[in-house]
């Protein structure tokens, strides 16, 4: 069955754990923000949840290691220059301390180590500046100090409580810790804080999703399409949550509403292909498929979904090369070797057939498909064994 193909989101989803941590890679100074990946009207790209679904929001993070896709640096919008600096209360001096907003460039380079360099000495003087300290957390976090970063993220938020960037950084630096319920906490600080929070709501809904709270992380996507109808994610984020319960007619209108305003993500085609399969119109999913190989060709997901959805129609050579690709494209796959080894199985070529299943189990020993492979490999190894008894 075509639901057993592909790799689901909801059961993958603990590998963006890391994933939000980049949302708070960014500096901040009291006359704007330095954010760059702040929410914007215009959204570049996102993440799917793996599965060939798309995961929710990835960037890339140094020293923490994710998934291959990674998510470019967004624009933040006039409505979060103005959040962000609506309830930060420092120094006249510090506001005007040149040292800040030279922290801020070199966490926007991703040079934390010399933005440390800067910060550490503030921190000393300026130990009632919570500025100092959110950007003292954000450059530990970008080299992977995560507990000195909650140290930082600590002082800030005793200096001002009512910081609620400094929560969402919070929210974060838990997440790295994988605490998802202590993060929980955290951002539904900042929205108590700041109710039109929306990157707050988003990885809410992300962590309710991932615990498997979907009528949580429904109402937490549902806040940020609300908040931000112009923004494709709420739409694709609530619709992996309609899939995932089976609605597979509100989660295809919802990621073409993805589309229609993010009309160059792949991952979006990717998730309506995956929905389109679910429902058992493989021409559909198909074209969705090929829609998202048109925008990135390399895109290995729907590489294997593409592929798989060819063996599903009989059409195996084809399958088989687009099989043969995802694995070239990723040699651990974990269905394309067992995927393989069913086209050469129904097309008669039994030794290819029981080669591939035995791949599948060297290659993905840990993957939740490994039972189907273990079964053929036996049923088959059994027939190839009679058959030999009977000459």
């Amino acid at each position: 069955m075509i639901r057993s193909r592909f790799i689901i989101a909801s059961g993958y989803i603990r590998f963006f754990l890391c994933v939000f941590l980049s949302w708070g890679i960014t500096g901040l100074n009291a006359q704007e923000t330095k954010q760059k990946t702040e929410i914007s009207d215009q959204v570049s790209e996102q993440i799917p949840q793996i599965g060939e679904i798309a995961p929710i929001a990835p960037i890339e993070i140094p020293e923490i290691k994710i998934p291959d896709i990674t998510l470019p640096a967004e624009n933040i919008s006039e409505k979060d220059i103005k959040q962000a600096t609506e309830k930060i209360e420092t120094r006249k001096t510090a506001e005007s301390d040149p040292r800040i907003d030279v922290a801020c460039d070199l966490i926007d380079q991703k040079k934390y180590k010399e933005a440390l360099e800067v910060l550490k000495p503030l921190a000393v003087q300026e130990r009632d500046n919570p500025l100092v300290f959110y950007n003292l957390s954000v450059a530990y976090l970008g080299i992977n100090e995560v507990y000195e970063a909650l140290d930082a993220i600590a002082v800030a938020l005793d200096v001002n409580e009512d910081f609620y960037h400094a929560y969402y950084q919070q929210g974060m630096i838990y997440m790295a810790l994988d605490k998802p319920y202590n993060a929980i906490k955290s951002y539904e600080m900042a929205v108590r804080i700041n109710p039109e929070f929306v990157l707050a709501y988003m990885n809410l809904g992300n962590l309710f999703y991932n615990l498997n709270s979907y009528e949580k992380a429904i109402d937490n996507y549902r806040k940020v399409i609300e908040l931000a109808p112009n923004d494709a994610r709420g739409y694709y984020d609530l619709a992996n949550v309609d899939r995932v319960l089976g609605d597979y007619t509100t989660a295809v209108e919802l990621y073409l509403k993805a589309i229609e305003l993010d009309p160059a993500n792949h991952f979006y085609y990717n998730n309506l292909g995956i929905t389109y399969a679910l429902m058992g119109d493989l021409k559909k999913a198909i074209e969705q498929f090929n829609n998202a190989l048109k925008i990135k060709k390399d895109y290995y997901y729907a590489v294997y979904n593409l592929g798989d959805t060819l063996r599903e129609r009989r059409r195996y050579e084809e399958a088989i090369a687009l099989l043969r690709r995802t694995i070239k494209l990723s040699p651990n796959h974990p269905y394309a070797y067992t995927s393989l080894g069913i086209c050469y199985q129904q097309m008669g070529d039994l030794e290819k057939a029981v080669e591939y299943y035995e791949l599948a189990l060297k290659m993905s020993p840990d993957s939740e498909w490994r039972r189907e492979a273990q079964v053929r490999l036996q049923l088959l190894q059994d027939h190839l064994l009679k058959r030999s008894d009977d000459k």
